[in-house]
């Protein structure tokens, strides 16, 4: 069976700083991430409304969700810039189905969900946290 080490770090907020401004330890998560068989994993950018989604939403309707704002669309694209100026590569991308999930991957790397480049887990059908596990192990 093949071991993967998995560095978990939250994308969020601080690694859109300046490279001068870094912390201890980031150069080595960048190093780590640069050289392959890393996972890193990160929430949505902003999505303004609280927790969940307004009563009677449709995953296949993104104006029924909670959806990024302007802010979560400008923080997502410059992480993306972080992550590319950094020389980080997608092996794979995977996302939930909820539109401000699939808009934040689209705006990190550029790459639309239409084109199947991004995996998108759903439940049923062997969806949910073992399919995602079975992705990462592929």
């Amino acid at each position: 069976m093949r071991r993967i080490r998995c560095i978990m770090f939250a994308i969020l907020f601080g690694i859109g700083v300046a490279p001068d401004c870094a912390g201890a330890g980031e150069a080595e998560v960048w190093a780590a991430l640069r050289a392959g068989r890393h996972v890193a994993l990160m929430r949505h950018t902003d999505a303004p409304g609280g927790l969940g989604d307004p009563a009677g939403f449709r995953i296949e309707d993104c104006a029924t969700q909670r959806n990024l704002s302007a802010k979560g669309r400008a923080d997502a694209e410059k992480i993306g810039a972080r992550l590319k100026a950094e020389g980080i590569a997608f092996e794979k991308i995977i996302s939930s189905p909820w539109c401000r999930c699939m808009d934040t991957a689209t705006a990190l790397t550029g790459i639309s969900p239409a084109s199947g480049e991004i995996v998108v887990v759903r439940k049923g059908g062997g969806g949910g946290i073992e399919s995602v596990g079975r992705l990462l192990l592929d």
